[in-house]
């Protein structure tokens, strides 16, 4: 299996094949077939119960899992969420923490990402990165491009998983599509995998 993560946008929801799985995943009892390689976002207080019914399910029903504090990692690391990142991990599901690009502009800073993604590495030992409203122009790329080579950089027992949610569909290179403003797709999979 290929370490990394690729991504597709479905209606706008990044869909990820999680990286260093030795394993296949055990297949439902139900019958039917199913996607056990599932991403959750995780934006809710790890003590409310749902993290926990996460955990107990282990990797058959979650492969990957969102973590956000506060729209970043916070300003503080926060005990609980130390606790149940381990035990989630413990249980198979890999923890990604959740740092916004805001496409490059406005509230946007390279200094704040880098700072969200060492606190992340550093007060909850993640297993990578899940960059939202990157943004998608190609001159953009690079700046992307540095930032998912620093996460990759962090120290790791497993290949950093990065996941980009760009909020729009990248444009492919096939010659039947109409050209546009977006970047090209496969420079997105060359960050995402």
């Amino acid at each position: 299996m290929t370490q990394g993560v690729a991504f597709l946008l479905l209606l706008g929801l990044p869909y990820v094949y999680p990286a260093c799985v030795s394993t296949p995943f055990p297949v439902a009892d139900v019958g039917e077939p199913f996607c056990p390689r599932s991403l959750i976002p995780g934006y809710f207080y790890p003590t409310l119960g749902d993290w926990t019914k996460l955990q107990h399910a282990g990797p058959a029903t979650t492969s990957l899992l969102i973590m956000n504090p506060d729209n970043g990692p916070g300003v503080a690391s926060s005990s609980d969420y130390v606790t149940y990142v381990a035990l989630l991990q413990n249980s198979g599901i890999r923890v990604l923490g959740y740092v916004p690009i805001y496409y490059g502009t406005g509230q946007f800073s390279y200094a704040t990402s880098i700072q969200y993604i060492d606190r992340y590495f550093t007060w909850y030992n993640v297993d990578g990165i899940f960059l939202d409203m990157t943004p998608s122009s190609d001159a953009m790329i690079p700046l992307v491009r540095n930032i998912t080579n620093y996460v990759r950089s962090k120290p790791s027992d497993c290949h950093n998983v990065v996941v980009l949610n760009p909020g729009t569909i990248p444009m492919t290179d096939n010659p039947n599509v109409p050209p546009n403003d977006h970047a090209n797709f496969r420079e997105y999979l060359d960050m995402a995998d």
